[in-house]
């Protein structure tokens, strides 16, 4: 089967540490898609958040720890384009 989806984005790449990132500690009500709309406005860069912080699924993240939103958006995304 031929995969129909081409994406432009290298999900190898690192997203660079900027100033203007916000840092949020994680409660145990949190979701990265509601994070992802609160940031960006938009639910769809959960996995964005996640990458950034180097975990794969939001199941590794435990309350109480700190992770990095990168900001702003098109600076993150710029970083991990082909």
């Amino acid at each position: 089967m031929i995969n129909k989806y081409k994406s432009n984005i290298d999900f190898t790449k690192k997203i660079n540490r900027r100033e203007t990132d916000v840092y949020i500690e994680i409660n145990d009500q949190d979701r990265f898609d509601r994070i992802s709309y609160r940031a960006y406005g938009d639910p769809q860069y959960w996995w964005l958040i996640l990458q950034a912080n180097g975990y794969q699924i939001e199941f590794d993240v435990e309350a109480g720890e700190l992770i990095r939103i990168p900001y702003p958006l098109s600076a993150a995304l710029s970083d991990i384009e082909v």
